[in-house]
C-alpha cells in the first residue's frame, strides 16, 4: 500500500519533490534489497525467513519506480501485483507446516521431501517464483526493474543485481536443510497436503506460472497509465 500510496498521490500532486526525492527512495530500495536479503541468510525460523524476503523483494518496487522510466516503473507495479500472489503462498507454505509440526525451526527438519513429497514441490515452486526463475512472475518484475533502471541509477542498478544471487543462497540452503538428505524420523508418518490446502496453493502457483509466461495480461492494462504518469518526469 506504502508504493501505491506514492503513485497514486505524491507523483501527479507533487511532481517536483517526487523527481528531488528519487534518488532517495531508490537508495532505500537499494538497502531494502541487499541488506534483508543478508537479513534472511541468518535466519532459522522459515516464516521469519519469508517475511524479511518479502521486504527484500519489495526494494524492487521502491528502485523501478524512482527511476521514473516506462520499464522501470511498470516493473514496479507489476512486482506489487506478483508480490500479491507470492507472497501469501510462500505463508501459507510456512502455515502448513506449523500446522503440522507445531514449530517452524528450519534446522529442526530433514529429509521432508521424503515424508511429503507434495508440500516439497510446491514449496520449490513457490521458492523458484520468489527468487526470480525464468517462466515465473517474479522474474518479470525483477528484469524489467533491473532494465528500467539501469539508464538512471546505474550503480544503484548493478548492487540489486547481486542481492539475486543472495536471494537464490537463502532458498536453496532452506531447501537443502528442510527437505533434502535423510528423514528425521520424528516426521515421517506426517501427512502431505490436503484437499484445502490444494485448493489455495495450487491456484496461486498456476498464476504465478501464467504471468511468467504471458505478462502482458498485466503489464498490458497498467502500462498505458503508468507512462502517461511519468511523462515529463526524471529524476533530478
Amino acid at each position: 500500500m506504502g508504493p501505491y500510496g506514492i503513485l497514486r498521490f505524491n507523483y501527479p500532486l507533487l511532481p517536483d519533490a517526487t523527481q528531488w526525492a528519487a534518488w532517495v527512495v531508490a537508495l532505500f530500495g537499494v538497502i531494502n534489497i541487499v541488506y534483508a536479503a543478508f537479513v534472511c541468510l541468518a535466519q532459522t525460523d522459515l516464516k521469519k525467513l519469508i517475511a524479511y524476503s518479502s521486504v527484500s523483494h519489495m526494494g524492487f518496487t521502491l528502485l523501478g519506480m524512482s527511476a521514473m522510466t516506462p520499464a522501470g516503473i511498470s516493473g514496479a507495479v507489476f512486482n506489487m501485483f506478483s508480490h500479491g500472489i507470492i507472497s501469501p503462498m510462500l505463508f501459507l507454505i510456512a502455515g502448513v507446516i506449523y500446522d503440522r509440526a507445531h514449530h517452524r525451526e528450519i534446522g529442526r527438519f530433514g529429509g521432508l521431501a521424503v515424508a511429503m513429497p507434495e508440500y516439497a514441490g510446491i514449496t520449490g515452486l513457490a521458492f523458484f517464483a520468489s527468487l526470480g526463475l525464468p517462466g515465473m512472475c517474479g522474474f518479470v518484475s525483477e528484469f524489467l526493474v533491473l532494465s528500467g533502471s539501469f539508464p538512471t541509477f546505474l550503480t544503484f542498478t548493478a548492487i540489486s543485481a547481486t542481492a539475486v544471487i543472495i536471494t537464490a543462497a537463502y532458498y536453496l540452503w532452506a531447501i537443502h536443510r528442510a527437505f533434502l538428505g535423510k528423514l528425521n524420523p520424528v516426521y515421517k508418518d506426517y501427512p502431505d497436503l490436503v484437499w484445502r490446502e490444494r485448493l489455495v496453493l495450487y491456484p496461486l502457483g498456476a498464476i504465478a506460472i501464467v504471468l511468467g509466461f504471458y505478462p502482458q495480461a498485466i503489464l498490458g492494462v497498467i502500462s498505458p497509465t503508468l507512462i502517461q504518469l511519468i511523462s515529463g518526469l526524471r529524476p533530478m
